[in-house]
């Protein structure tokens, strides 16, 4: 479409993927790990946005912002994924969405997964708990 006044072109990307909250952990190189046991870290455990359908909206609005590619185009990034807005990792995804410059639409449709089924957590969920 094109803008009122302007002669820039509008075009949007979807992007449809998962998105994860990716945990580091950096072993002591003294450290012999064993399954099952304690392990010595060489610094605090970090927590990382990723995702490959995350990655993929971080890396195209970065060559878009950076490479010119919206000089004649106006071109806004859509990543569509299911996210607990709620948590801290959540949290975390949607502030990595702000910070890189696409838009996050989360499709979660309920408060009640049922990745949680089978397990403790869903007496907590229906109770109100923390998910």
């Amino acid at each position: 479409t094109m803008d009122q006044g302007t002669t820039k072109k509008k075009k949007l990307i979807s992007i449809v993927g998962d998105a994860f909250a990716d945990i580091y952990c950096y072993l002591d190189n003294e450290t012999h790990v064993v399954v099952g046991g304690d392990a010595r870290l060489s610094q605090p455990m970090t927590t990382r946005a990723g995702g490959s359908g995350l990655n993929t909206s971080t890396h195209l609005c970065s060559l878009i912002n950076h490479f010119g590619i919206n000089d004649d185009t106006d071109i806004e990034v859509n990543f569509q994924t299911v996210i607990n807005e709620n948590d801290e990792y959540g949290k975390l995804i949607t502030s990595h969405a702000k910070c890189h410059g696409f838009n996050l639409l989360n499709r979660r449709v309920s408060d009640y997964p049922s990745c949680f089924f089978g397990t403790d957590e869903e007496s907590t969920l229906a109770s109100g708990g923390k998910s």
